[in-house]
This record gives C-alpha cells, sequence and structure tokens, in this order.
C-alpha cells in the first residue's frame, strides 16, 4: 500500500475546522514481515500534526489486498469531533454533566440510537432534580408547565426530544444525524436555562446602571430658589 501523502487536510478538534496537517511518522506492523500473503491485511499508523495547534492525530489504516472494492479501513485518534461540548457544561451538577460528555463521546462514534437514549435519560435527570420523582414523563411535563417552569410551547418542544428517545429505546428507531442535532439543541437549551442563564442574568442585573427616572427633576441650587 502506497503511503499517505505528506500532507492532509483532516478535521482538527482543538481549531475545530479542517485544517493542514504533517505527516510526521510512518509505521508499519508487522515491520519484520517483508512480504505478506494475499488474505493477510496490511496495517499502518500514520502520525499528523496540525499547522496550526500543533495537535497530533493518529491514523490507523487496515489494507486489504483482495481485491474488494471497499479494501481499506481507515479510524482517526482522537476520532473527528461531530459536535463541540458547551463551554458552560463545568457549571451543571457533577452527574449531570458527565452524563453529557458521554452523550459527545457517543455522538463522536457515529452512534445514533444511544445518543437519543442518553438524552432521554438526562431529561429525565433534570426534571427529577427541579419538580422530584412524580411519575413518568407526562406527569412531570405537565408539573413543569404549571409550575411555570416551562411554557406550554417549550413542553411540546421537550416532549418532542423525549419521544425520539423512546423510540431508540423501545422501537429500535435511529434518527437521522439532524435529528440528532436537533435534539441535543432542545437538551442543551434547557440545561443552559436551568443552571446558567439565571447567574448571568443576575449577574447582568447588578452590572447594569438603573434606569434614570424621566419624570424626577434635578433640584436647582439653593442661590437659584429665589431668582
Amino acid at each position: 500500500m502506497p503511503p499517505l501523502p505528506p500532507t492532509q487536510l483532516l478535521q482538527c478538534n482543538v481549531c475545530q475546522h479542517k485544517t493542514v496537517h504533517d505527516r510526521l511518522r510512518t509505521i508499519r506492523e508487522p515491520d519484520w514481515v517483508t512480504e505478506l500473503q494475499d488474505e493477510e491485511p496490511e496495517l499502518l499508523f500514520y502520525v499528523f500534526q496540525c499547522r496550526g495547534c500543533r495537535e497530533v492525530v493518529l491514523c490507523r489504516t487496515v489494507w486489504y489486498r483482495d481485491g474488494r472494492p471497499d479494501n481499506q479501513e481507515v479510524r482517526y485518534f482522537p476520532p473527528p469531533t461531530s459536535r463541540n461540548p458547551p463551554p458552560w457544561r463545568h457549571k451543571l451538577p457533577n452527574d449531570i454533566r458527565l452524563l453529557l460528555e458521554e452523550l459527545y463521546r457517543s455522538l463522536d462514534a457515529d452512534n445514533l440510537r444511544l445518543p437519543m437514549m442518553g438524552a432521554r435519560a438526562l431529561v429525565d435527570m433534570l426534571m427529577i432534580e427541579m419538580i422530584g420523582d412524580i411519575g413518568g414523563f407526562s406527569q412531570k411535563l405537565k408539573k413543569l408547565e404549571e409550575g411555570g417552569y416551562i411554557s406550554t410551547n417549550g413542553c411540546d418542544v421537550l416532549n418532542a426530544a423525549l419521544d425520539v428517545g423512546s423510540a431508540a429505546a423501545h422501537r429500535g428507531h435511529a434518527a437521522n444525524e439532524s435529528e440528532v442535532q436537533f435534539v441535543m439543541d432542545i437538551v442543551e437549551n434547557m440545561l443552559q436555562a436551568v443552571y446558567v442563564l439565571p447567574e448571568v442574568a443576575q449577574r447582568l442585573k447588578i452590572s447594569t446602571p438603573p434606569r434614570r427616572n424621566e419624570k424626577s427633576k434635578v433640584l436647582r441650587p439653593s442661590s437659584e430658589k429665589g431668582e
């Protein structure tokens, strides 16, 4: 198998877009075999480095010399991220943050069903945190709406995300990539609204100067009152 080009355009998880990577090293396994039989795959490792941030990525290539059209298997470590975790995730309760990070790792592995099951579990944890374990999803959603935690529209949106997770868990449904991203948008927005935005709003309230009362009059100096 011919070596990969000395430079590759690869997804960089640090730069968060595709960048030029330089091939630093090539490792052939097993390196002591001079000739492989036709049925034996050739295993090659390539080490690439991003020209921007200098992050290193490993490319593992298995080459089957049996003439089949899909005779290569290529995997990258770490795999390209399909969705970047939100920077505010460290403000979440520890158990919720850990589950959220597991969802992202599952997404990076190109899973579709498991992230949706995890999103469903994450929303359930959040609802229990807010109102307690009072029954099924429908009861909890109703309680959230009655308590003013979410609007009627927000209840419908959250219920749609829960349905995707339920379908994945009980009916083997595999949502497509765009649907998975929509569900993650819904989950992230709810987590941010509950655990992050109240603190941000309070800081903004403190740092924003009060509105001037247009009806108040500026007191004139006492020396001017008799004029």
